[in-house]
């Protein structure tokens, strides 16, 4: 009988130490994904600011007229969408989506050196035209735009949420 006790007691140790094992692994692994984790958000949060303070530099080269708008508007929608704004705050820079899809399938680059002088003139008629409906909203959102901080990006409503 004390036997079965001590071996009884022998596996219940043994099954104590290795849920113990157990226990301190999945501690660990908990700690390496906490750590990955806030590398990934402060990469993330690096990178957002990286895609802000481009897209100032852009508005501001759109407001001293060193820039094409068009070429101004394509970048700062690219960089928009990067930066995952709520739709309520991306709303207020819409003139940079909607210049975009007006001249997105206009040829560049080779493609635009490929066109005959003909439909290369026609499709800078037609940029400049959109360019200048849109002028007076595109410089006053670029003017915004130069020293704006955007407040819902994808890692301000993490933060907000946790």
């Amino acid at each position: 009988m004390m036997v079965w006790v001590i071996l009884a007691l022998a596996i219940l140790l043994a099954l104590a130490g290795y849920a113990g094992w157990l226990h301190y692994k999945l501690y660990q692994h908990r700690q390496k994904q906490a750590q990955h984790d806030a590398e990934f958000e402060r990469k993330k949060q690096a990178h957002e600011a990286f895609l802000q303070e481009s897209i100032q530099i852009i508005a501001a080269n759109l407001v001293h007229e060193d820039l094409n708008p068009s070429e101004g508007a394509i970048r700062i929608k690219h960089l928009m969408d990067g930066l995952e704004l709520e739709q309520q705050e991306r709303d207020q820079f819409a003139v940079f989506d909607r210049l975009y899809e007006a001249v997105k399938d206009m040829a560049t680059h080779d493609a635009r050196k490929a066109l005959s002088p003909v439909e290369r003139k026609r499709q800078d008629d037609e940029r400049e035209q959109h360019e200048q409906a849109h002028k007076v909203e595109l410089l006053a959102s670029a003017r915004v735009l130069e020293s704006y901080v955007f407040t819902t990006t994808g890692s301000a409503r993490r933060q907000a949420g946790s």
